[in-house]
């Protein structure tokens, strides 16, 4: 009996230490990941700045946009070609950077072209503007994709409304990490459209959806739970606050600040809130 006593307290043991280091094996890792928010808030600046380029572009001639030329803020060279001398539209408008990088308004750098082909004047109910990205980039960021701005008219309040439809977005970052995005958003105009002359005080609320897929190659999904506030002469979004859901992860909250043109955001994991700086 004395030599099964060791035996058996050979046994206990080791099935103990089994069963500890299962647990250790299956043990959660921490959930504090951030790269999901962080390559959200690239997308959504790459992406966002793609729409204000077509906007200040639109002004560059009047009988596409609004009413005269910002050729400083847009920070291109601007062209307009008409399919039809008879019938203005369907017009292209090119954005073109030049092939090597132009360091812009907003401090970044860019190069390649913006092409956006118009189906009708820019403040025009139904009129679509269908944007394509030719050897594009910011930062030597790489940014690919098609946008597809739709004028929706007035709505109950009488703001212009735009959805806006990101198909096939893809950022190749500076260390050839890819990050993918689509989107479908709503872009309400809610200040600035009277003022005709004064690019400035043009803002935007964006409601809507996205989902993407980060640098890691997790996929993650978009839900916009308070507007997204957009002042088109501040280079990042200002307010606002979006639910993203990483893959296998829960919740997080993104929060784009009180208002306040600066790069600063801030996300809030299981309690836990982390600082953000936006590209």
């Amino acid at each position: 009996m004395k030599k099964l006593i060791p035996k058996f307290l050979i046994l206990f043991l080791s099935i103990g230490i089994l069963f500890y280091a299962c647990d250790e094996d299956d043990a959660p890792d921490p959930d504090n990941d951030k790269t999901s928010a962080e390559d959200m808030s690239t997308a959504e600046s790459f992406f966002n700045d793609i729409h204000d380029k077509v906007d200040r572009a639109a002004q560059e001639d009047s009988s596409v946009g609004k009413a005269t030329a910002f050729s400083d803020s847009i920070c291109a060279d601007v062209t307009v070609t008409r399919f039809d001398t008879a019938n203005f539209f369907p017009a292209t408008v090119v954005l073109d950077f030049g092939d090597s990088n132009r360091t812009c308004w907003d401090g970044k750098e860019r190069r390649g072209k913006i092409i956006a082909v118009f189906s009708g004047r820019y403040r025009d109910s139904a009129t679509i503007i269908t944007v394509t990205l030719d050897n594009y980039y910011v930062d030597d960021n790489n940014v690919q994709g098609t946008k597809t701005i739709t004028n929706g008219g007035r709505d109950a309040d009488g703001n212009l409304y735009f959805s806006v439809q990101i198909d096939n977005g893809k950022i190749i970052t500076t260390d050839n990490d890819s990050i993918l995005w689509s989107s479908t958003r709503t872009n309400t105009w809610v200040e600035g459209d009277s003022t005709v002359l004064d690019l400035c005080d043009d803002v935007y609320h964006i409601s809507g959806t996205s989902n993407g897929t980060n640098r890691n190659g997790k996929s993650f999904t978009i839900d916009i739970t308070k507007d997204l506030r957009k002042e088109i002469c501040c280079k990042w979004l200002v307010s606002g606050t979006i639910a993203i859901t990483p893959e296998g992860k829960n919740a997080r909250t993104f929060d784009f600040g009180d208002g306040t043109c600066d790069d600063q955001a801030t996300v809030t994991i299981a309690g836990q809130s982390f600082d953000i700086t936006m590209k």
